[in-house]
């Protein structure tokens, strides 16, 4: 006779479900306490060598390659 294993399915279903709340209620807590973060402003770069193309990335591995 074999073991009947369906409860396993329906354990891990419901840790799942508790664990999804659990983090949304921390996450709406956290917003609270830490009020809303204004998003960090990328710093000013003046473009050199690329100016099609200024992201901070190109503008800094391009330096002295010209």
């Amino acid at each position: 006779m074999p073991l009947d294993m369906k409860w396993i399915g329906w354990v891990t279903l419901a840790t799942i479900a508790v664990r999804l709340l659990v983090t949304q209620k921390l996450r709406v807590r956290m917003k609270k306490e830490q009020g809303e973060a204004k998003p960090a402003q990328a710093p000013d770069i003046e473009c050199e060598g690329f100016p099609d193309q200024c992201c901070p990335c190109t503008t800094e591995l391009g330096k002295g390659v010209a």
